[in-house]
């Protein structure tokens, strides 16, 4: 069966064939028809780049700059100063989601600025292989840590600006490397460091994190022997606003006060809580 690209690059040829031998009018509708037939992730402008490489190989994320514009620049200058480098994937929850970003290799939590607002009111919905800010039961915690859905997660879309509703700040997605999201997700875990649970017991590390552009991330697809091309799968994309009359299903209470950093994951196995 040819390829979308095959199949879109032929009825282009047609289309620009037609356009020239037609009438005004119908060039229009010619031309309406072309930009119906394009993709959605071709007419939507890529935001900014990121290659996370692990262990497990390369993830690279696509940020939504416009619609969760502060989530974004926290993420990139903790990039851009190497904040990431050799540091874990330290909870890892199957069917859930894994996190990351906040400790070093011997479990040892990294200093962080100040928190960030909250935009989980954004529209964008904690999908599958979408990320998001990971904070503790304060909605406007979010420092360092960030979490990757493993699984579409409507429990941790934003319903309403209480405590208990603000939801967890998606601000990008996976564009390459869902088969490496899902190796880790799928790994070995138990207790480790200061954590009794879910910690992949062969620790699955971020050597390092830096933007690139969309030609070079094509590259490292190509050099990882667990590309999308053996997958076949594709991302999802967070292009659908939550309406507001929607309550998400399943949504785990959170606690009224935030409990004790070294007990979180315990607590709210369902909640992807920064941790200290």
């Amino acid at each position: 069966m040819p390829s979308f690209t095959v199949v879109t690059t032929a009825l282009a040829e047609v289309i620009s064939t037609a356009l020239n031998r037609l009438p005004q009018a119908s060039t229009a509708l010619l031309a309406l028809l072309a930009t119906l037939l394009t993709p959605q992730s071709a007419l939507a402008a890529s935001g900014t780049r990121v290659m996370l490489d692990t262990t497990q190989g390369p993830i690279v994320l696509e940020l939504d700059d416009k619609r969760a514009p502060q989530s974004v620049k926290n993420f990139l200058e903790y990039v851009d100063s190497g904040f990431y480098d050799d540091t874990l994937f330290h909870r890892v929850i199957e069917g859930f989601m894994i996190q990351g970003g906040g400790f070093n290799q011997k479990y040892q939590k990294k200093p962080t600025r100040s928190p960030v607002s909250n935009e989980a009111y954004n529209g964008l919905r904690n999908r599958h292989y979408t990320i998001a800010m990971a904070r503790t039961t304060a909605p406007h915690s979010a420092t360092s840590q960030f979490f990757i859905n493993s699984e579409d997660n409507s429990n941790l879309n934003h319903t309403d600006t209480t405590q208990r509703g603000w939801g967890y700040a998606v601000f990008g997605r996976v564009v390459e490397g869902q088969d490496v999201v899902d190796a880790i997700s799928r790994v070995r875990t138990g207790a480790g460091g200061p954590f009794s649970r879910d910690v992949p017991t062969e620790p699955v590390i971020i050597l390092s994190a830096s933007r690139v552009q969309q030609s070079d991330t094509a590259a490292a697809a190509q050099a990882d022997n667990n590309n999308l091309s053996g997958s076949g799968k594709t991302s999802s994309t967070p292009e659908q606003e939550l309406p507001k009359s929607t309550t998400a299903p399943g949504n785990t209470p959170l606690p009224a006060a935030t409990p004790a950093a070294d007990n979180v994951a315990d607590n709210n196995p369902q909640q992807p809580i920064e941790q200290n």
